[in-house]
C-alpha cells in the first residue's frame, strides 16, 4: 500500500511522529499532504528560533508551554539569549514556580551522579540544592536548565553571559560529566547541538572560560565561539611531550579532566576580543580530537590582566593540534603580533619549515 492511499487519520498519526524537516518534505509531495502538515509547519515556524525581547518574559512563558506540551520542545532549533532581555521575573505566579520546581525534581536525578571526570570539584553550588528553592525560579538561569533539558533538537545556542548564571553553569558541568559516562550519555540533553557562542555582557572584564570547557564536552558540538572571554593565572601543567608535567598552583585545576584521550569533537574555535593566560590553552586544546580552525583575537587588559604570549599559544597548538589544524589566525592589537596560516597547511609543516617561531 502506498503512502498516498492511506486514510487521512493514519497519515495524521504518522505526521505526529515526524520531525519538522521530514514533515516539510512530506508536505511538498502534494496539496493534500500540505493541508495535513500545515499545523505542524506553523509550530515549527513559531518555535524554530527563540530570541527573548526586553518587553516580555519569553523564557518563562516558553518553558511553561513546553512543560505542558513537551512535543513543542522538538521544534526549537536556535536559542539566542541577547543582552537586552529580562533575567528576572519578580512577579512570577506561585503556580508557575510550583510547576518549574516539580519539573526540576523529575530531571534532577539524571544530573546528580557521581563523577571523577574532572580533577577536582568546582566552586559552583550543588545543582540539586540550588534548584530546590521555590524562589530560584524567578531567575533566568534556573529556568534555562529546564528549557535546555526539554529541547532535544537544539542546534545553535547563543548567550550573553551575566554574573547570575551559576545554576546554568553547574548544569553544564554535570552535562559534561554525564557525556563521559556510557550509561548516561544517551540520556543527556543537547544531543544535536552544533554551535555554541558565549559573549560577555559588559565593555570590561570577561566571561568565564568554564563555558568553553563544558560545552566542548558535548559530542555533537563542532563550533565554539566566544566574545570577551578570559582567564588569569592558569598555572603550569601538562604542555606537551617535550615539557613533561608541571605543578598547577592555581585555582583552575577543576577545569582539567582525567581522560587519557581527547573527548571533544569541536573543529572550530573562535575567540574574539578575548584574553587568556596562555596556559589555559593547555586545558582546552588537549580536549579536542581534531581541531581544524583556530582564531584568537586578543582583547588586551580591558578583558583580562593576563599577558598575551603569542608564541606560547602557537606552542600549545603545535603540541596538541599540529596533526589536524588547517587554519590559524592570531591577532593582538597592543603589540601588533599577528599570525595567519593559509588553509590546509598544518602547524607541523609550518614549524618544520621554521615559519613559526619556537618558544625561547
Amino acid at each position: 500500500m502506498s503512502l498516498s492511499s492511506l486514510p487521512p487519520e493514519v497519515k495524521l498519526h504518522i505526521i505526529e511522529h515526524l520531525d519538522p524537516i521530514p514533515a516539510l518534505h512530506f508536505a511538498l509531495a502534494c496539496k493534500q499532504h500540505l493541508d495535513l502538515v500545515k499545523k505542524h509547519l506553523e509550530l515549527f515556524a513559531r518555535y524554530h528560533t527563540i530570541k527573548p525581547s526586553s518587553d516580555g518574559f519569553c523564557i518563562w512563558d516558553l518553558t511553561k508551554e513546553i512543560l505542558q506540551d513537551p512535543r513543542k520542545g522538538w521544534y526549537v532549533r536556535e536559542l539566542n539569549l541577547v543582552a537586552d532581555r529580562p533575567e528576572c521575573h519578580e512577579n512570577l505566579p506561585e503556580e508557575d514556580k510550583a510547576l518549574f520546581k516539580a519539573a526540576a525534581e523529575k530531571i534532577l536525578p539524571l544530573y546528580c551522579h557521581e563523577s571523577s571526570f574532572f580533577v577536582e570539584k568546582g566552586p559552583l553550588d550543588d545543582l540539586q540544592q540550588s534548584l530546590s528553592r521555590l524562589d530560584v525560579w524567578t531567575e533566568e538561569a534556573a529556568v534555562l536548565v529546564l528549557l535546555l533539558h526539554h529541547v532535544p533538537e537544539l542546534r545553535i545556542f547563543r548567550m550573553t553571559d551575566t554574573s547570575t548564571h551559576d545554576s546554568l553553569q553547574a548544569f553544564m558541568r554535570r552535562v559534561a560529566e554525564g557525556y563521559q559516562n556510557p550509561a548516561l550519555a544517551a540520556k543527556m540533553p543537547l544531543q544535536q547541538l552544533r554551535t555554541a557562542a558565549i559573549a560577555h555582557y559588559d565593555t570590561e572584564f570577561s566571561c568565564d572560560i568554564d563555558w568553553a570547557v563544558y560545552f566542548m564536552c558535548v559530542p555533537s558540538l563542532r563550533t565554539f565561539a566566544a566574545f570577551m572571554m578570559g582567564s588569569e593565572d592558569a598555572g603550569q601543567f601538562y604542555t606537551g611531550e617535550d615539557d613533561g608535567i608541571h605543578d598547577d598552583p592555581s585555582g583552575v585545576s577543576y577545569l582539567r579532566n582525567t581522560a587519557t584521550t581527547p573527548v571533544s569533537n569541536v573543529e572550530e574555535l573562535v575567540f574574539t576580543q578575548c584574553q587568556f593566560d596562555p596556559q589555559s590553552f593547555n586545558t582546552l586544546l588537549p580536549m579536542i580530537k581534531n581541531l581544524k580552525s583556530f582564531s584568537y583575537d586578543a582583547g588586551g587588559s580591558i578583558v583580562s590582566y593576563a599577558d598575551y604570549h603569542g608564541r606560547k599559544v602557537i606552542k600549545a597548538l603545535a603540541n596538541h593540534a599540529s596533526h589536524s589544524l588547517e587554519e590559524l589566525e592570531l591577532t593582538e592589537c597592543e603589540t601588533g603580533f599577528e599570525v595567519r596560516l593559509t588553509p590546509y597547511t598544518t602547524l607541523r609543516v609550518e614549524r618544520a619549515n621554521n615559519r613559526i617561531p619556537k618558544e625561547r
